[in-house]
């Protein structure tokens, strides 16, 4: 039997600032740390096998499924504190759940390809 997977939908606040401890995002970044967990059920038999991020941070004509063993953090952003652009998030890919996302795209009509080799971005020029 299948069930329903969660979604949650999270602004990330300030850019890298969450995560560099900055007081001006300490209630989202309590929100993350405590309700998100209880939300996905963490730590349970019912947590989640994979999650699934959607995000408007990389343009492409048609939908673009990050499909690598090991996706690259990009750095999509400029004037935040040096430390920002040492961040290092080392999450697993997983190119067999990108491939079935892929196909239930397909099967909805929704045109997408996969990509594998998307790599890191250097920070972006101040506009």
């Amino acid at each position: 039997m299948s069930r329903i997977a969660p979604v949650i939908s999270i602004s990330h606040g300030g850019g890298p600032m969450p995560i560099l401890g900055d007081p001006s995002q300490a209630k989202l970044t309590h929100s993350m740390k405590t309700r998100v967990p209880k939300i996905l059920k963490l730590g349970t038999p019912e947590q989640p096998k994979a999650i699934i991020l959607v995000t408007a941070h990389w343009s492409t004509d048609e939908v673009t499924i990050s499909s690598g063993e090991k996706p690259e953090l990009y750095y999509d952003y400029y004037g935040f504190p040096d430390e920002a652009y040492t961040l290092r998030y080392d999450a697993p890919g997983s190119p067999e759940i990108a491939e079935l996302v892929r196909r239930q795209l397909e099967e909805a009509g929704i045109p997408a390809k996969k990509d594998n080799t998307r790599g890191p971005q250097t920070t972006l020029s101040p506009p």
